[in-house]
């Protein structure tokens, strides 16, 4: 990936954020326990709110938001298949793929943050993997909580 500009580093992220969003819904579409559920419903939602707050950087950049939306053209980065055997998640569960999901999303802008030679497309890659690490933070933190302690 050999990203010029940040209407392409935009663009990618909002494919991204796109992408993750339709794993997590079709996860919670599979989930037998509510509460298993839930947690992919709201990461779903998260996910698209990154996605319109990456919009919303593109039209400050004076672009223009494509409408039909942005379609994955690649496998991203991390995938991890949706299939029935996601049906018998618990929540533990759906808590570590969570995290592992997020990790390599960190890992995916923590990488383009290196190769960039561009400084505004670096910092740029730079917050887009702050905001993925503060994603895995916040669900290990959760991991924690819910685990008996020793």
């Amino acid at each position: 990936m050999d990203f010029k500009t940040v209407k392409e580093v935009l663009e990618f992220a909002i494919r991204k954020e796109d992408a993750s969003a339709q794993f997590y819904h079709d996860l919670a579409a599979l989930m037998k326990d509510s509460t298993t559920r839930i947690i992919f419903e709201v990461l779903e939602r998260n996910e698209m709110q990154h996605k319109s707050s990456l919009e919303f950087e593109l039209i400050k950049q004076g672009q223009v938001v494509n409408e039909e939306g942005y379609k994955v053209t690649d496998e991203p980065t991390g995938y991890i298949e949706v299939d029935e055997q996601a049906q018998s998640m618990t929540y533990v569960d759906a808590l570590q793929l969570a995290i592992r999901k997020e990790q390599a999303a960190f890992k995916l802008f923590a990488e383009l943050m290196v190769q960039a030679k561009d400084p505004q497309l670096r910092k740029m890659f730079f917050e887009l993997a702050q905001e993925e690490m503060r994603h895995v933070l916040q669900f290990e933190n959760e991991y924690n909580s819910i685990l008996p302690k020793k």
